[in-house]
């Protein structure tokens, strides 16, 4: 009950960071914001499963991974209505360097924290990707975080704190039974 309680409250932080009042109603307002939620549900699901796989080597996780990756990448570029843009070679240099340390080094990284931590656990220190993406906006984009978004994300840092007593306090109270 207190996990559930905790996660309801992280995800009141996540709610408050993301509302957008201009908007009429909550729902994706164009095909980015679209891609944005079912990025989002992929990434849940794809969490879901290396927790259910968690016997299974990471390496094989991570290659899995890839696979569907690139397939949705694939099937994505097929179904677009414009053209690609034109990049030079070097970008495309940059692009498959940062895929290959970048995304790896996450995707090992992210595929052993949630193979070895508790699914309540693990799924609110991933909500702390919202306040590192708002952080980054401001810093490296320039944009501006309003006072809705600080306070959404301290929501979401208190919320992993609290799972961290609550899961310390259980694991005292099964150290002494």
């Amino acid at each position: 009950l207190r996990i559930a309680g905790v996660m309801l409250l992280a995800m009141c932080g996540v709610l408050l960071m993301l509302w957008n009042p201009q908007l009429e109603q909550p729902w994706p307002q164009g095909i980015a914001d679209w891609l944005a939620l079912s990025a989002g549900m992929a990434f849940a699901l794809n969490n879901l499963m290396i927790r259910k796989l968690r016997y299974e080597p990471i390496l094989l996780k991570t290659q899995v991974t890839w696979a569907g990756c690139i397939l949705v990448a694939g099937f994505a570029v097929l179904i677009r209505t414009e053209a690609l843009p034109q990049v030079d070679v070097e970008v495309i240099g940059w692009a498959i360097l940062l895929g290959i340390f970048g995304f790896a080094m996450s995707n090992l990284t992210l595929q052993y924290g949630v193979t070895h931590m508790r699914a309540q656990r693990s799924a609110v220190i991933l909500l702390f990707e919202l306040v590192v993406g708002g952080v980054s906006a401001a810093l490296i984009a320039g944009e501006i975080l309003s006072f809705r978004e600080v306070i959404g994300g301290a929501i979401i840092v208190i919320a992993g704190y609290l799972v961290t007593l609550s899961m310390a306090d259980d694991e005292e109270k099964n150290e002494q039974t």
